[in-house]
């Protein structure tokens, strides 16, 4: 079960088992939306937050923040001077 909610400006995505499950697979899976073929993958329950304004070992949305991946906003300039010679 994928639960998506805000926070103040946190997004907090809580992934769960569904409760009584619709298959006998024990993991949760997404289906990716790469058609025609619909990939399957594996993910681990836990709480994931999307621009956490929080610290680590902080609660938000009753989710422990344990690390955070920092994302550098960037313009597209930016991103063109990656690839100058």
């Amino acid at each position: 079960m994928l639960s998506l909610s805000a926070v103040g400006t946190d997004i907090v995505l809580q992934v769960r088992r569904k409760f009584p499950p619709s298959s006998a697979v024990e993991q949760q899976l997404f289906t990716q939306c790469n058609s025609p073929v619909f990939t399957k993958t594996a993910v681990s329950s836990g709480c994931y937050v999307i621009n956490p304004t929080v610290g680590v070992g902080e609660m938000v949305g009753g989710c422990l923040l344990e690390m955070t991946t920092a994302v550098v906003e960037q313009t597209w300039g930016g991103v063109k001077a990656l690839y100058k010679d």
